[in-house]
């Protein structure tokens, strides 16, 4: 990789994600935050479409030969795309449905792809007025805007104490359940935020059965799994982004790790 993750490149990065931050925040409970329905009938909103505009702006000024793939713009063709040595990958506005329903749990996401993998990524919570960023095989790291800097790392899970999982907020929850004879507390948060919310260790494991966008776990993927959480897909395998669809089957982000037998085994119990 040419392009060097030097503390001017994190420095960078994290400039703009707060530009694109201060967009939620001005929109956030606001009449003037239109909401429009997509062509795949998702809701996106004017933050959505003007937190985009920011990024890639400010991204193409300061690194002019880094294609960018984002979920707001239009999708460059699968033999375009295919060739980029590196790329980043952005959500503008991750949590677009909590933003609409004037919860504060919405973020920015930013990842660096080279050759399928996240080498740098960086999640922006303005609400909180913190950022989450990580880098390949030297660690995740948590920023405040007007704080210090600190290393963050998963909390592994031991003896009989509740599993903290996260969910989505959209999804009902199950009581009763376990997880190797562990009982089982759900923890409700919305967006990339439940990456963060693991990789700070205030939670035991993320998975998510269904189909959903690159760009929703790229950013977070890297945060989770450099905090010390192994990621992986359904099948546990290793995550690879730059597909066709941009599609993920599924995800597992684990702090312990259980068998994935046994977390899967969780998707059984949940459609009784």
């Amino acid at each position: 990789m040419n392009t060097e993750i030097d503390l001017a490149f994190i420095n960078c990065v994290m400039a703009i994600g707060r530009s694109a931050g201060a967009v939620l925040k001005k929109y956030a409970n606001s009449s003037t935050n239109q909401v429009f329905t997509k062509e795949d009938q998702s809701p996106v909103t004017l933050a959505d479409r003007e937190s985009d505009v920011i990024i890639r702006k400010q991204l193409k000024a300061m690194f002019p030969n880094i294609p960018i793939i984002s979920e707001e713009s239009s999708l460059p063709p699968y033999k375009t795309r295919s060739r980029y040595p590196l790329y980043w990958l952005i959500d503008p506005l991750d949590g677009t449905k909590e933003f609409i329903q004037g919860l504060e749990e919405s973020c920015v996401c930013m990842a660096l792809i080279e050759a399928g993998k996240v080498v740098f990524s960086l999640i922006d919570d303005p609400f909180r007025e913190v950022q989450y960023y990580a880098i390949q095989s030297k660690g995740a790291f948590k920023a405040e805007y007007e704080g210090p800097t600190i290393s963050i790392e998963v909390q592994k899970h031991s003896g009989k104490q509740p599993v903290r999982i996260l969910q989505s907020r959209s999804k009902p929850i199950v009581e009763g359940m376990e997880l190797e004879s562990c009982p089982i507390t759900w923890v409700p948060r919305g967006s990339a935020l439940k990456f963060c919310h693991l990789a700070e260790g205030k939670a035991h494991l993320y998975f998510r059965w269904s189909p959903f966008r690159e760009w929703d776990a790229a950013a977070g993927h890297l945060i989770a799994e450099e905090a010390g959480a192994q990621v992986t897909d359904l099948e546990g395998n290793p995550v690879v982004y730059g597909s066709e669809s941009l599609l993920l089957k599924g995800i597992v982000v684990d702090a312990k790790p259980w068998k994935l037998s046994s977390v899967l085994a969780l998707r059984e119990r949940e459609s009784c």
